[in-house]
């Protein structure tokens, strides 16, 4: 019963997930650690996922690879799904097993009414990826100049630095973005978010651990771990449309995090993950 749940979850059987919740199926029942909910989140059913929710399906679930239906929600676009899951009061700041959070998520594929959703609903817009240090603003540096906007309108700061100290800016003009260059240029250097995580000693200490273990990585490696975002790449921001839940050719957090410890973090992160 509990695998005809997941079954009808994933195709948008509202009807179908309506009686299988009736005959007490389980909710939480899993393959390969997507939950009903999280297969109807990324299938974009939102009268199912509506159907999840309303008979206690758990909003915070994660798959094998970090990802709440929120993330996927965001990562896609999906707004009407994204709607219902902040209405259920799903958490805005968890973290994928490659640190994205759901906000993130919706800056690095492009997805400017998610980012509007998301951060309208009280999501952090210095919430930075604990892997990388990439703040929403920093994401938005690969050529998202109206997620630049949106967020600078909500008073992401604009001189908040990345593990390796490179703000925003610093990483547009690297990837050769003006339009997001001349953005961020018009913002006084003085005009700080008061919501800011990243401090001026937390600054220099990434940039003391740049020019240390990291000095190795080649400029075009680090851009790709930390903020490559076009929608149609398959590391970590993006996916094959045939993968939806994001289980293509996966690194588990740990080879994750000792590959950014050592810095053997290339261009390829974590695939499938948003």
């Amino acid at each position: 019963m509990a695998a005809a749940l997941l079954v009808s979850a994933a195709a948008g059987d509202a009807e179908g997930v309506r009686r299988h919740v009736a005959a007490a199926a389980d909710l939480e029942w899993t393959e390969n650690g997507d939950t009903p909910l999280i297969v109807a989140a990324a299938g974009n059913h939102a009268a199912t996922v509506r159907v999840l929710l309303e008979a206690g399906a758990n909003k915070n679930a994660a798959n094998r690879v970090g990802n709440t239906a929120l993330h996927l929600a965001a990562n896609k676009g999906h707004l009407a799904v994204a709607s219902l899951l902040i209405e259920f009061r799903a958490n805005m700041e968890l973290s994928t097993c490659a640190g994205n959070t759901p906000l993130l998520a919706a800056v690095l594929n492009g997805h400017n009414d998610a980012v509007k959703l998301l951060i309208e609903s009280g999501a952090n817009v210095e919430g930075a990826n604990p892997l990388s240090g990439v703040t929403p603003l920093i994401a938005t540096s690969n050529g998202h100049e109206h997620a630049t906007r949106i967020l600078l309108a909500a008073g992401a700061n604009a001189y908040a630095a990345d593990e390796h100290g490179r703000t925003a800016i610093d990483w547009a003009r690297r990837l050769g973005h003006d339009g997001v260059v001349k953005i961020l240029s018009a913002v006084p250097r003085d005009v700080i978010s008061s919501r800011t995580t990243i401090s001026e000693d937390s600054n220099r200490r990434a940039i003391s651990e740049a020019s240390g273990n990291r000095r190795g990585l080649s400029e075009a490696s680090e851009i790709g771990a930390l903020v490559s975002a076009a929608p149609h790449a398959q590391h970590a921001w993006g996916r094959p449309a045939a993968d939806p839940t994001g289980r293509a050719d996966l690194m588990n957090a740990q080879q994750f995090r000792e590959s950014v410890r050592t810095g053997r973090h290339a261009s390829r992160v974590v695939s499938g993950d948003v």
